[in-house]
């Protein structure tokens, strides 16, 4: 396949030129749920003007092909049918086919879309992303097209042939259902890189793989993989290992080896808390094997495991008592605090008294950053998080749409997640200086962003430049408080938290706490973004 010819063709596509030989796709009904609900997901795939502007759609929505069943079996939805493929593509001269999933995941829902090159069984680019309800779908395809169809554009006809092995496992802690979707998630990973031309995991490569069902517990011996990868012609091949600690914590280990000569092409590794964490961490995985970005905003943020902090500070004011443990789930927090040229690409406008785009914004209310954080959401695809208006706004934390961080997971976050040992009275350690700008050091303005340097969990100017509005009501602290507290239900006052270029040493601590009303604006004043689910 000459990629090129194809991103040609699109953009003649787009452009309104006709052209009678668009690649022909045939999007089958998506697995995972009932046959009207497959078809009705196949039917607003191939209405999507990312795939139709490429492609010409063939036959969504039915499930029959000249007699042959073509939805595909739930039970293995990450192994394609080969023979089926090629006999629907040969009846219907189809050069690509569209094969998707529902999937769930402990108490999470995925939907999960690759594109298959028919002639090679080739993963050519695909997509995954969480959803709430069935009905959510629908907002979150335009994202998830346009990424796949950006990511069919690589040429990968002279990358090497990748073929997957099955991640070995832990005797506990992980089931082989889990390890087959980060398994699916990684190989599409890989393929949007272009970087190797990735095989579907066909049956014929299932049969081949029954020998390994053993050696689930531990990696396979080097001729079992030359044999087995030379059974279906690839050059390298990816392993996966799964070391699982006490309390659902683990590792995950990714390397890909050349069978030429039995070397290292690249290795990756990566913590996680517990299996959910690891279906977030995919992509960095995917990062480290590849060096190329998946060129998602999340790619400006940093995963904060969860775990359970001090919250707090017994030598602070009386508001930062009483000191306790609080628990806190994982989420993805920005890097920095919001830019003004991200603020005006979204909202059209700059407000801030000190310009400059990589200048964080401010004189923004409480309600300007929660508009944001809902604009932003629809952007990109995702559910936003935020509804209601005035003091009635309401927040849906189990919806993917980004949000202002609660202040316990502020705290978190700026404390180092459960990354740091040592408790630091700053965001990253103890010297003001190194970390952040506050008024011995500022000049009285602000200052570019990720400046000064970060904190253990890699996130910057927790310690001063602007205050960073949060969602909580201001209110004092629960003696005991439960997991992933919110704050008061009511009040007059919301918290911001990190203090600012304006503020005393004593007021950019991680544990101090500020305060004001929601529609405040202040040249201090701005925020940081949080998205808890992938």
């Amino acid at each position: 396949m000459k990629k090129p010819a194809l991103i040609c063709v699109g953009l003649l596509a787009v452009s309104g030129i006709v052209w009678p030989q668009l690649p022909r796709l045939g999007i089958l009904p998506i697995s995972g749920v009932s046959r009207d609900d497959g078809e009705n997901i196949a039917r607003l795939l191939s209405n999507e003007p990312h795939i139709r502007s490429i492609f010409t759609v063939v036959i969504p929505q039915i499930s029959t092909v000249n007699g042959l069943d073509i939805a595909p079996e739930p039970a293995v939805w990450s192994i394609i049918d080969g023979e089926l493929i090629g006999a629907v593509s040969k009846q219907l001269s189809l050069d690509f086919m569209m094969i998707g999933h529902i999937q769930t995941l402990k108490d999470r829902n995925v939907i999960i879309i690759t594109l298959i090159k028919t002639d090679r069984l080739q993963l050519i680019a695909g997509g995954y992303r969480e959803f709430h309800a069935l009905g959510d779908i629908r907002s979150l395809l335009p994202s998830l097209t346009a990424k796949i169809v950006e990511a069919s554009k690589h040429d990968a006809s002279k990358a090497p042939v990748l073929a997957a092995f099955p991640f070995t496992l832990p005797p506990a802690g992980i089931s082989l259902q889990e390890a087959e979707v980060l398994l699916q998630f990684l190989m599409i990973e890989l393929a949007n890189t272009g970087r190797y031309a990735v095989l579907a995991r066909t049956k014929t490569v299932k049969t081949a793989l029954e020998i390994l069902e053993t050696m689930l517990t531990e990696l396979p011996d080097i001729d079992t993989i030359r044999a087995l990868s030379k059974s279906i012609n690839a050059q390298c091949v990816l392993l996966g290992n799964v070391i699982h600690f006490e309390e659902q914590s683990g590792l995950f280990f990714a390397q890909i080896l050349s069978l030429e000569n039995v070397t290292l092409l690249a290795g990756a590794m990566v913590e996680y808390r517990n299996i959910t964490d690891g279906f977030h961490l995919i992509p960095e995985i995917g990062f480290q094997l590849t060096g190329v970005s998946s060129g998602r905003t999340l790619d400006a943020m940093v995963w904060i495991a969860g775990g359970s902090f001090t919250r707090g500070s017994g030598g602070g004011r009386a508001d930062e008592k009483p000191v306790s443990t609080v628990a806190v789930s994982s989420f993805y927090m920005a890097k920095t605090p919001v830019t003004q040229k991200q603020y005006e690409e979204v909202m059209g406008s700059n407000p801030s008294n000190y310009k400059g785009d990589d200048l964080p914004v401010e004189n923004v209310s409480w309600y300007d950053a929660v508009e944001y954080c809902n604009k932003l959401s629809v952007k990109e695809g995702l559910i936003p998080a935020y509804s209601g208006s005035a003091d009635r706004v309401v927040c849906n934390f189990s919806v993917n749409g980004y949000r202002l961080p609660t202040e316990a997971e502020w705290e978190y976050a700026a404390k180092g997640g459960n990354r740091d040992a040592l408790s630091f009275e700053y965001a990253g350690g103890n010297n003001p200086d190194s970390l952040g700008w506050y008024t011995e050091n500022s000049g009285n303005q602000t200052h570019e962003v990720g400046s000064k340097s970060p904190n253990s969990a890699g996130l910057y100017d927790m310690s001063g430049n602007v205050w960073e509005w949060c969602w909580d009501w201001y209110g004092p602290y629960q003696q005991e408080p439960s997991p992933d507290p919110c704050g008061p239900d009511a009040g007059e006052e919301r918290v911001a938290r990190g203090g600012s270029w304006d503020s005393a040493s004593e007021q950019v601590r991680s544990s101090h706490r500020g305060h004001t009303n929601p529609r405040t604006r202040y040249k201090d004043l701005g925020f940081r973004v949080l998205r808890p689910i992938f």
